[in-house]
């Protein structure tokens, strides 16, 4: 009876401590996902306001409805700031915020082109999960191209998994530029956090 008695006991202290650890975890794992999303929004709003003051005295009104745009997306996306995730409807509305400030800079240089599977709108993605990857494709792809180009975003879900893929058709990265930006560190950060393995960035 002793024997079972102290069994027990030890029993009851390694499922606390197992389950101790595991809010540890849990807390320093929402901690990281925290520090990486705060880390996207001075990102973006230093390279919006950039852009907006080279359309200030070139394009007055481009530049005006820039920061219109602007202030559209940052409401939307400080709501609830310690979401991580948010539906593919949502993320799509702060991307289009993104977007549209995007086409005052690039105007008739940029084609924009969504196809998404509408059984994909309610499932969950990282928040700010495109606005990088847009951005990115933008910087390097689109913007150094003389004429322009294309940018395509196509979402697919398949039982329990999403395929994002977005394309631009710009002239890419030459083979000595770094592919470790801001951006793309963060959202492949941010996607170990959130899914381990079963997620992937490419």
């Amino acid at each position: 009876v002793v024997a079972l008695a102290h069994a027990e006991y030890y029993a009851k202290l390694s499922r606390q401590e197992s389950v101790r650890r595991a809010q540890l975890q849990s807390q320093l794992d929402a901690a990281r996902l925290d520090a990486l999303q705060s880390q996207l929004r001075p990102h973006f709003l230093f390279n919006t306001l950039t852009t907006i003051a080279e359309q200030v005295y070139g394009d007055p009104a481009g530049a005006d409805t820039m920061i219109t745009r602007l202030s559209r997306l940052l409401r939307s996306s400080f709501v609830d700031p310690e979401v991580q995730e948010v539906t593919l409807r949502q993320e799509l509305e702060l991307l289009q915020c993104y977007l549209d400030i995007a086409r005052v800079r690039f105007r008739e240089r940029l084609t924009i082109d969504f196809d998404i599977h509408p059984n994909a709108l309610d499932a969950f993605v990282p928040r700010f999960l495109l606005q990088p990857l847009a951005e990115n494709a933008l910087q390097h792809g689109i913007e150094p191209a003389e004429s322009g180009g294309r940018l395509e975003l196509r979402v697919r879900a398949h039982q329990e998994k999403m395929t994002v893929e977005l394309h631009d058709d710009g002239i890419g990265l030459r083979p000595s530029a770094g592919r470790t930006g801001t951006g793309l560190r963060n959202t492949r950060q941010r996607l170990a956090h959130l899914y381990g393995d079963a997620a992937d960035l490419e």
